[in-house]
């Protein structure tokens, strides 16, 4: 048997230097936190948004056939209730709400029809025990309020309007921006 050359022997402690420096620069890498995706353009955002249909990922089947009514008398009852909301269809249950344990005037309707929504918002303005009932869909109620990130610096306030406008009214949009620079963030309400 003959002895490996010097030169080879070296060449092999070489090459296992260089694995490990490479095991410990992959090591490395691996800690790096991942790069951001960069801003989707608008165009990115109105093919995801024509991929899903918004109110049926957002609400459930018993949110549907929700209403939220506010104004309510403190002396109101499930009877009195049920009475207002009589031509709009057969209500399945009530839930009041409360403020540390104490009725709030308020309350949310469920109805058995999704039908019954319609009508039930058609009472609103009716007095009853002497005050005029405020009647909101839940979907009005559920998602007032959103926060759009990841938005391209060139976006405008129309763009942003014009995509949402299917969602119901805009009363407002918010950009956020940078407290020293004033700078658009790519984010906003």
């Amino acid at each position: 048997m003959e002895a490996p050359d010097q030169d080879e022997d070296e060449g092999q402690n070489d090459g296992d230097e260089d694995n490990a420096e490479n095991d410990q620069e992959e090591e490395e890498e691996d800690k790096k936190p991942a790069k951001r995706n960069s801003p989707l353009s608008l165009e990115d955002i109105v093919i995801k948004k024509k991929a899903r249909n918004v109110e049926d990922t957002t609400m459930t089947a018993e949110e549907k056939r929700e209403v939220y009514v506010l104004n309510l008398s403190f002396q109101i009852d499930d009877q009195t209730l049920t009475d207002a909301f009589k031509d709009a269809g057969e209500i399945e249950a009530i839930k009041w709400e409360e403020d540390n344990g104490r009725f709030a005037g308020r309350g949310w309707v469920r109805f058995k029809n999704a039908d019954s929504v319609d009508k039930a918002v058609d009472v609103a303005g009716t007095k009853v025990l002497g005050r005029p009932i405020v009647v909101r869909r839940a979907s009005e109620v559920y998602c007032n309020r959103i926060f759009v990130r990841n938005l391209p610096q060139e976006v405008t306030e129309e763009q942003l309007r014009d995509f949402f406008a299917d969602c119901g009214a805009i009363t407002e949009v918010k950009w956020i921006e940078d407290r020293t620079t004033g700078a658009f963030k790519g984010s906003g309400f």
